[in-house]
């Protein structure tokens, strides 16, 4: 579904310190387009979809097209989605765990252990940008992968929230549930494509679809 781009990291140089990345070019038709048919049987329709929108997408949206919330959800609803969710709560669960984490690093009494040998570490880099962490891993890989945070990103946790936690309110199995994602930066489609962001025991991705602000408006 949708034709593929290549495209480059923001600090992708000459040296080219990492390949390009070939990803869906998504755009409100792809959408539709998943909202009707499941990708992976291609015969059944989706039971349930659900647009995740972040907030800066949502202002640029709204700014762009000169239309409110309201009228943005009512979008989505016309496309057939289910439920648009802000992740906006996913934010705060993102900071108060990077908090806790942050906390238990520098309690004296209860070091954690360290992938890199050292008994704690005094540095946690966010690891909500997809593509400083593949940089991390790429170029600094002893340095800086052991001082990035384990908490997932807004949309990693929407994501699991969405194929896990609500497929079992509502009795599905996660392949029926069409999540669509809407970002500010194209670097978001690298950390779907990831196979850390997968159910359990399943090929099903948590985020089926990310697309950005530029391309809905």
């Amino acid at each position: 579904m949708g034709a593929l781009q290549l495209l480059r990291p923001c600090w992708w140089r000459a040296r080219q310190l990492t390949r390009c990345w070939r990803v869906g070019r998504w755009d409100a038709h792809c959408i539709v387009h998943g909202v009707k048919f499941n990708r992976n049987s291609g015969a059944r329709t989706h039971r349930l979809s659900v647009v995740t929108i972040s907030p800066q997408s949502m202002s640029s949206l709204a700014v762009k097209l000169n239309i409110g919330t309201r009228q943005l959800v009512s979008y989505f609803k016309s496309l057939g989605i289910s439920y648009v969710l802000d992740s906006s709560f996913a934010r705060l669960l993102t900071r108060r765990l990077y908090y806790d984490e942050f906390r238990s690093i520098h309690l004296p009494q209860q070091p954690p252990p360290s992938a890199n040998g050292h008994s704690s570490k005094t540095t946690i880099f966010t690891g909500v940008c997809p593509g400083f962490v593949c940089y991390a891993e790429k170029t600094h890989g002893d340095l800086l992968v052991p001082l990035i945070s384990r908490v997932r990103s807004p949309q990693a946790i929407m994501g699991r929230l969405m194929k896990d936690y609500l497929a079992k309110k509502l009795q599905l199995n996660p392949i029926d549930i069409f999540h669509v994602s809407v970002m500010p930066c194209y670097d978001k489609k690298l950390e779907a494509s990831r196979p850390d962001f997968s159910t359990q025991n399943s090929s099903c991705r948590e985020v089926d679809c990310v697309i950005t602000a530029c391309k809905m408006g």
